[in-house]
């Protein structure tokens, strides 16, 4: 394999080299670690190729998501994951389009800050799976729609209905779904 000649000196051989890059990013500094350019062995001069466009382009998404307080995309993956959900129908649920999670996995786009605060609230409620797949009109698999997580030192709580109890029944019910929760919450209180 030839090394790469120097456009500048047309002498010298470029070296990839890992730097710390500086970038002005919403009025404040983002430092990018890891950031490859190639450097001349005989001149300095640095220059960026195109495969290492491509990998500073994903190094500064993943610095801008950090920044933004957004998970990266192993984060969202794994949160994925933890749900059950394939990329597909965590698209459909959360939105962002039909490869949306695909994208953000890979570290091509970041999500929404939208996007990203209702994973996380998916994460801390499952429950919530069902509301959002209703809202979108689509059928979650069974394997999503009992998933208990236990967060933060709350012990999730999954309750089995007979599949012939429909919603109907449940709204013609004395207790609003607020006092029917606040009741499961303060049964489980003291010995979950």
């Amino acid at each position: 394999m030839s090394k790469a000649l120097c456009d500048f000196c047309e002498r010298g051989n470029l070296q990839p080299t890992k730097i710390a890059r500086v970038f002005d990013y919403k009025g404040e500094p983002l430092v990018v670690q890891g950031y490859t350019v190639l450097v001349c062995d005989q001149c300095g001069e640095h220059v960026t190729g195109v495969a290492e466009a491509r990998v500073n382009e994903r190094l500064i998404l993943e610095a801008k998501r950090k920044a933004d307080n957004l998970m990266s995309g192993t984060q969202v993956k794994a949160l994925r994951e933890r749900l059950g959900l394939s990329q597909e129908l965590a698209s459909q649920l959360f939105g962002g389009g039909p490869h949306a999670f695909s994208k953000y996995e890979r570290g091509e786009v970041a999500q929404s800050t939208a996007a990203d605060r209702l994973m996380r609230i998916a994460e801390m409620y499952p429950a919530v799976l069902g509301d959002l797949a209703a809202i979108q009109g689509v059928d979650l698999p069974s394997s999503v729609r009992s998933y208990p997580v236990p967060v933060s030192g709350i012990k999730i709580v999954t309750i089995t209905v007979p599949m012939d109890t429909r919603r109907e029944h449940i709204s013609e019910a004395s207790m609003s779904k607020q006092q029917v929760n606040t009741n499961i919450w303060e049964a489980c209180a003291g010995s979950c």
